[in-house]
């Protein structure tokens, strides 16, 4: 009984310590290379745009770049004719709506 009951006291003890965080994974080559010409990307999409979100009827600071045509599907993420420029609501709204978002022309 003592023992079981030291195993459990001890148990309790190592739920409460704080967790470890474990270490980030190291960026792939592929993306480490592909980060300046996304930047640039993103400049060009944000001069097209005047800094302000692509949605219509939306005025508001362009936070996010958007590819129409996804990586998955053949898109390309460092080509500014591909990547519109949203504010991070919308973006959340062409993400969570796609059929609409096409419809729109936000997405293909």
């Amino acid at each position: 009984m003592k023992r079981d009951m030291k195993k459990l006291r001890a148990w309790q003890q190592r739920s409460r310590a704080p967790m470890k965080r474990t270490k980030l994974r190291p960026v792939s080559a592929k993306r480490k290379a592909e980060a300046p010409a996304r930047t640039r990307c993103l400049a060009a999409v944000r001069e097209r745009c005047g800094g302000r979100c692509e949605f219509p009827g939306c005025h508001a600071a362009m936070r996010d770049g958007h590819e129409r045509l996804a990586r998955s599907q053949g898109g390309s993420a460092t080509d500014a004719a591909n990547v519109i420029g949203l504010c991070r609501p919308h973006h959340e709204w062409v993400t969570q709506h796609m059929n609409a978002a096409r419809t729109m022309g936000l997405a293909t």
